[in-house]
This record gives C-alpha cells, sequence and structure tokens, in this order.
C-alpha cells in the first residue's frame, strides 16, 4: 500500500493521482509503502501514460 510521496502522507487516491498529475514525465517521486507491517521508500520516474490509456 502507497502511503506517501515524498514524504507527505496520502489520505486517499485521489492525493496520489493529483501529485503525480502535477508532475511531468523524467521527474522521479519519492514513494513511501507499507509492506509486511514495515515503510520502504522507493524512487520511481515518471514516464508518459500509453496513447490510449
Amino acid at each position: 500500500m502507497i502511503v506517501a510521496v515524498n514524504g507527505k502522507a496520502l489520505k486517499t487516491m485521489e492525493d496520489l493521482i493529483a501529485d503525480v498529475e502535477s508532475r511531468t514525465p523524467g521527474q522521479s517521486i519519492d514513494v513511501t509503502v507499507l509492506r509486511k507491517g514495515k515503510k520502504k521508500t522507493l524512487k520511481v520516474y515518471l514516464a508518459e501514460a500509453p496513447k490510449g490509456k
């Protein structure tokens, strides 16, 4: 489960969508996930959505 982006806690899926949509392809973000009760931060590089999606 994604719990934060760039250190900012997410309350809803819409928070995640709004954050990603405010950025441009090629930028990176730090995504914090909760796996098996432990938080882990991953660097994610954004790409353009495939055409037709």
